[in-house]
């Protein structure tokens, strides 16, 4: 604002004053002014507070006039001046996870002038960011790296001063754009167990999901591994950005293991990450052969029973042959193929009388190493066929005379079960030998003798076994 004062001589007196004018507001020396020759003097100011002026003006005088004033007052209003509110942001596009750097700067508008003071709230939208930010040499920043991926609007809004309304400009908006983070995928280098295990044996794999700078934060959802390029299964992200996955289905051999980060709404995917080479043997197993009945007898039949069991270790079903041998002779050549995945039977009727020790050797497949171990053979005693007993004895008439013939039937059975004895049946009476008949293929034998003596009875006749 700039006020002028005139100085004029009184009559008689004539002249024009010189010197200078001081100007007051209520009273209070403000400035003063430089009288020109047409006795005129200005005084300019941009200090005036907001709010009601008095202002007068006196003359100091000089050497040919005298002091004057003060002047009448010149009542005068300083309003607010306006505001602008500009806000800007540093990087101005992100990542998630990265810090973003919000600027807002209080200007005065139009003919105002000075530099605001008080606080700005940054928000988007009804969401207070960051309230009542101080604002140093007219201006407010904050910084915030929590913004979800998306474009976002940040407005700051200006508290005021004494001079300076508050205010929320057309500038006072800057859009964001908050870009998903990049990441890296790497699998952790111990699983459990370390290499190599063996077939059927749970192997569990970790993998370790990171952001990478300028993002930050820990990342969701789910990892994917994977054995040369084919996937065999996920694992859920924790909490820390690990994924775990375990397995006890991976092929004897060589592995080359990878894991493949899917992204979620905040990070980008990734991978696949570095091979991590892994080895299953195979794994052990154990043979153990019964027999039924433990103990036989001449010809009778035995039925022996392999049966193959996984050692602790691994798991699975096993497949392939046993070969039931005694000593270095094959009894099944070519072995016997397992049923149900863990056993094969063989029976034999053959064995000859006395000890058998039957070994019971499996041959492994792809996935079970072969096993010939302690509980591999069953001892097998076979007694001789003297268990028999005889069952009937038959003539073919209730009597006979001197010098006819008569015939004897003798029927022989066994105590074990599928045995058809053979052999030869002595007749003898009073331990005097009649004759003796084979047995046929039902184990009935007969004797025909005309050279018996006339008995009043036969209850004195008898019968041994042979």
């Amino acid at each position: 604002m700039t006020f002028t004062a005139f100085a004029q001589a009184i009559a008689p007196g004539v002249g024009t004053p010189g010197g200078t004018v001081t100007f007051s507001d209520y009273g209070s020396a403000i400035g003063t002014g430089v009288l020109d020759g047409t006795g005129h003097g200005t005084f300019s100011t941009s200090s005036l507070a907001v709010g009601n002026h008095s202002i007068t003006a006196s003359f100091g005088g000089d050497v040919h006039f005298n002091a004057a004033g003060p002047s009448g007052v010149y009542g005068f209003h300083v309003g607010q001046s306006g505001a602008l509110v500009a806000v800007g942001s540093s990087p101005n596009s992100s990542v998630f996870g990265q810090a973003v750097t919000f600027s807002a700067t209080m200007s005065a508008a139009g003919a105002g002038s000075g530099t605001p003071t008080g606080t700005a709230t940054f928000q988007e939208g009804h969401t207070v960011l960051a309230a009542n930010v101080a604002l140093v040499a007219g201006q407010a920043t904050f910084s915030i790296a929590s913004l979800s991926v998306g474009s976002h609007t940040v407005t700051a809004v200006y508290s005021g001063d004494t001079n300076f309304p508050a205010t929320t400009g057309d500038d006072a908006a800057s859009p964001q754009v908050i870009n998903k983070a990049a990441t890296t995928v790497a699998l952790q280098p111990a699983p459990t167990p370390s290499t190599p295990s063996v077939f059927g044996q749970s192997v569990t794999f970790t993998a370790f999901v990171r952001a990478v700078a300028p993002g930050a934060g820990i990342a969701s959802g789910t990892v994917t591994f994977s054995d040369s390029a084919v996937p065999v299964g996920t694992g859920l992200l924790d909490g820390t950005g690990h994924g775990t996955f375990s397995t006890s289905s991976l092929a004897v051999g060589n592995h080359s293991i990878t894991a493949s980060f899917g992204g979620d709404g905040r990070f980008s995917v990734s991978g696949p990450s570095g091979v991590y080479g892994y080895h299953v043997d195979k794994s052990g197993t154990t043979a153990a052969v019964g027999s039924s009945p433990n103990a036989s007898v001449s010809g009778q039949t035995v039925t022996f029973t392999g049966m193959v069991t996984v050692n602790s270790l691994g798991a699975g079903s096993v497949s392939g042959t046993i070969d039931f041998k005694e000593g270095s002779t094959d009894l099944t050549p070519g072995g016997v193929n397992l049923i149900g995945g863990n056993q094969a039977t063989f029976t034999i009727s053959t064995l000859s009388q006395g000890n058998h020790t039957i070994a019971a050797i499996y041959s492994g497949d792809g996935n079970f190493l072969s096993s010939t171990g302690d509980d591999s053979t069953a001892p097998q005693v076979v007694n001789p066929s003297g268990n028999s007993t005889l069952v009937n004895v038959a003539i073919t008439s209730s009597s006979a005379v001197y010098g006819q013939s008569v015939t004897f039937t003798a029927t022989v059975g066994f105590t074990a079960s599928g045995f058809t004895p053979s052999g030869t049946v002595t007749f003898r009476d009073s331990g005097n030998v009649l004759g003796s008949g084979s047995l046929d293929a039902s184990a009935v034998a007969t004797l025909s003798n005309r050279w018996i003596s006339c008995w009043p009875s036969l209850d004195h006749r008898e019968l041994w076994r042979r």
